[in-house]
């Protein structure tokens, strides 16, 4: 009974921790076709970040026999985060350089992608949980992900851990041609 009880108070707190996490930032970016034009003419690439994350307990882990210095954790007490916070990673993301699109590719979309950031802060097994639809876009998106500086890394009880991080992105095309 005092197990049924526990997991109903982690779900009241998972369910206030993931309302506390929904952060959403403007990221304006601009495709490398408007760069080379002196007159800023191309697509202007407005993206939508919600970063979330979500838990299990250590107790769980033990009982299932996982290793909790190799477990891969979804929620935390200290969530990872860019150096500078969110606002430097959408700058960050901002100065992706997409190539150019033809009209098929041109449709907004949503990706998600999902990373795991280490104990160090470095980020590992990098995946495309959804797709934008353009597949020029989610490569785009991935490499520069890919070569994102180290993080802060998550903490469960004061030590880092390792923590499965997804970023939604939602992309939309505005601008003139």
């Amino acid at each position: 009974m005092a197990l049924l009880r526990n997991i109903h108070w982690i779900k009241r707190e998972l369910r206030l921790l993931v309302k506390q996490c929904r952060l959403l930032i403007r990221i304006p970016i601009i495709s490398k076709n408007s760069l080379l034009n002196k007159f800023m003419k191309g697509w202007l690439v407005s993206g939508l970040m919600l970063l979330s994350v979500t838990s299990f307990a250590q107790s769980k882990l033990k009982k299932a026999g996982i290793k909790p210095d190799t477990a891969v954790y979804t929620s935390v007490d200290m969530v990872p985060e860019f150096p500078g916070g969110l606002e430097r990673f959408g700058a960050y993301l901002a100065k992706t350089k997409i190539p150019a699109l033809d009209t098929t590719e041109r449709l907004p979309g949503r990706m998600h992608i999902q990373v795991i950031v280490e104990k160090d802060g470095s980020l590992t097994h990098f995946k495309i949980v959804r797709s934008s639809g353009s597949k020029i876009m989610d490569r785009a998106y991935l490499d520069r992900i890919r070569q994102s500086p180290k993080w802060k890394p998550g903490l469960l009880h004061g030590r880092p851990v390792r923590v499965t991080y997804s970023i939604p992105i939602i992309v939309c095309f505005t601008g003139d041609e």
